[in-house]
C-alpha cells in the first residue's frame, strides 16, 4: 500500500513510499542447536517467511542482533555471537525490527580441547578403539571424532574428559584426530594417531619349547613397526617383543600349559595381527 502523511487530517501527501504487509516470520528449528561460548559458529535456521532483505538479523537471547544470510524463504544463516554457558533464544528478523517469538533453543558450552589419546596408533583396517583425552566433551547425538580430513566417526562419551571412537579403515599414514560436540564445529588441537600397515605373522622359530622355560622365540612376518608398545601374544598370553625389522621380532615364550596356540604381534599393544603361525608347549625332555 501507499504511504501518506496529513497535517489536517483531510489532505495528504504525494508519496514514493510504500509499505508491505507480508505474512509472519516464524523460526522452527536450528542446525547446529548448539555451540561454543567463544562463538562464530555458522548456525542454520530453518522456518517460514523469511525474506531477502538488507535488514535481515538474527539475534541469540538478548545479545544484539548479527547480520543474517538469505538461503531461501526457509532458510537463514547467521554466525552465533560470543556469550556464556547457557541455553538462550533463536530469533529471526526480516525488517530490522519485529522478531520471530518461536523461543527455538540453542544452548552455548565451553569449548572443548583434546590433550592426548590412547593408543597413538592403530591399523589400517580400521577398528581401534581410541580413547580421547580432554575437556569439556558433552554427551550429545553430535558427537563425533574426525581422523584426517575425511574419515568421521561416532562418538562414544565417557566423561567430560573423554570419548571413545572407533577408527575408521584408512592408509598407512600420519593424521590429526579431532572432536566436535555439535557436528559442526572441530577441535584444532593437532593431536596425531598413525595408522600402522597391516601385520601378518607367518613363522615363529623355534615352533615348540618346553613347559616353565621362556624360550626365545623369533617371529616372522610383516608390518611390525618399531614402538613402546610392541607385543607378542602367545594364545591369551602378552608379553613385550624386540623389534628387528618389519618382518622379524623376538619375543620370550611366556609360561604356559601343554598345548599349542597361536602367535600375534601387536605395534600398539591393543590390535593384534593376523597369523597363520603357532607355537606348542611341550613337556621337558
Amino acid at each position: 500500500v501507499d504511504v501518506r502523511v496529513s497535517s489536517n487530517g483531510v489532505d495528504y501527501s504525494k508519496t514514493s513510499a510504500s509499505y508491505e504487509y507480508v505474512d509472519a516470520h516464524h523460526v522452527h528449528d536450528v542446525l547446529p542447536r548448539s555451540g561454543s561460548t567463544n562463538g562464530g559458529t555458522i548456525v542454520y535456521v530453518s522456518g517460514t517467511g523469511f525474506k531477502n532483505t538488507s535488514n535481515l538479523y538474527c539475534r541469540f537471547g538478548t545479545l544484539s542482533a548479527v547480520h543474517g544470510v538469505y538461503i531461501s524463504s526457509t532458510n537463514v544463516s547467521c554466525v552465533s555471537p560470543m556469550y556464556q554457558i547457557g541455553t538462550i533464544s533463536v530469533e529471526v528478523t526480516t525488517n530490522g525490527v519485529d522478531y520471530s517469538e518461536d523461543m527455538v533453543q540453542y544452548r552455548y558450552y565451553a569449548s572443548p580441547a583434546i590433550s592426548h589419546i590412547v593408543p597413538s596408533s592403530g591399523p589400517t583396517e580400521g577398528g581401534t578403539v581410541v580413547s580421547v583425552y580432554g575437556r569439556n566433551f558433552i554427551d550429545s547425538d553430535s558427537l563425533y571424532c574426525r581422523f584426517g580430513n575425511d574419515s568421521t566417526v561416532a562418538g562414544r562419551w565417557v566423561s567430560s574428559d573423554r570419548v571413545e571412537c572407533q577408527t575408521p579403515s584408512m592408509v598407512a599414514s600420519n593424521v590429526v584426530v579431532e572432536v566436535t560436540n555439535n557436528g559442526f564445529d572441530y577441535t584444532a588441537n593437532r593431536v596425531e594417531f598413525t595408522v600402522l600397515p597391516e601385520s601378518v605373522v607367518t613363522s615363529v622359530d623355534p615352533t615348540f619349547g618346553p613347559v616353565g622355560t621362556s624360550t626365545s622365540v623369533t617371529v616372522h612376518g610383516s608390518g611390525f613397526v618399531f614402538s613402546r608398545s610392541l607385543y607378542c601374544r602367545f594364545g591369551l598370553l602378552s608379553v613385550a617383543a624386540m623389534f628387528v625389522n618389519d618382518t622379524m621380532v623376538v619375543c620370550s615364550a611366556p609360561d604356559a600349559a601343554q598345548g599349542s596356540v597361536d602367535v600375534r604381534v601387536s605395534s600398539n599393544g591393543v590390535d593384534y595381527s593376523k597369523t597363520s603361525a603357532s607355537y606348542e608347549y611341550v613337556d621337558a625332555h
